[in-house]
């Protein structure tokens, strides 16, 4: 897979990643798959960037970074992991089609699954020493609110610009309680677009599936 980011359009957000990212930024890639926004986002923010990319399923991972190489990205770290609001390990269910995999169970469903490393934004970016974190893209099959927890220094700190799936029907597999990607985000004073054919429009609701945009505040 050899991509640059004028050839890539069958999804939205790719057509006006470069509205969030420049020269010099940090991407980062929560459910990478096989590497669309990991390869895009590396040539936005160039050699002085970085791309940092997740992915916990073992048949895909390669996949990712085979794609990473062919695109000549040295700018990216890959990551076989999943991301979460807790370090340590969990299952991945292996629902309909790899891309669809996640760290939610199907009610009754005898999905058959693969234990997986699980770490946090905020682990991995302590670890890491970043100074920045300009976007952080996440979609995980309804976990999107664990990522979000896991990563609530990094958000405070950075501010970053968050691209993340609404799918209702993947979130109802976590019983939790807690709140969703909207409420989190919205106690930071984000505000929400969601992706259109022609770049984003406000969000006047929470959609059951779609790509929602959340900017953050001014200064």
């Amino acid at each position: 897979m050899s991509v640059k980011p004028g050839q890539a359009h069958y999804e939205p957000e790719l057509r006006y990643l470069e509205r969030f990212l420049s020269p010099g930024d940090t991407f980062i890639d929560v459910g990478a798959s096989v590497g669309l926004y990991t390869v895009v986002a590396s040539t936005l923010v160039g050699a002085r960037g970085r791309v940092l990319a997740f992915e916990p399923a073992s048949e895909i991972y390669p996949v990712l970074r085979r794609n990473a190489a062919i695109n000549g990205t040295s700018n990216v770290t890959t990551f076989n992991a999943a991301v979460s609001d807790q370090p340590g390990t969990a299952r991945l269910f292996h629902i309909t089609g790899a891309s669809l995999y996640s760290l939610g169970e199907r009610a009754g469903h005898d999905d058959s699954f693969e234990e997986v490393r699980v770490t946090t934004l905020d682990e991995v970016v302590g670890q890491m020493g970043l100074d920045s974190v300009a976007c952080i893209k996440i979609d995980v099959e309804g976990a999107e609110a664990l990522v979000l927890r896991g990563a609530s220094q990094t958000l405070a700190r950075f501010r970053p610009t968050v691209l993340f799936e609404a799918n209702s029907y993947a979130a109802s597999r976590f019983d939790g309680g807690g709140p969703g990607p909207v409420e989190l985000l919205s106690r930071l004073g984000y505000r929400f677009e969601v992706a259109g054919p022609d770049g984003p429009v406000p969000m006047t609701s929470l959609p059951d599936a779609a790509n929602v945009v959340a900017v953050p505040p001014l200064g």
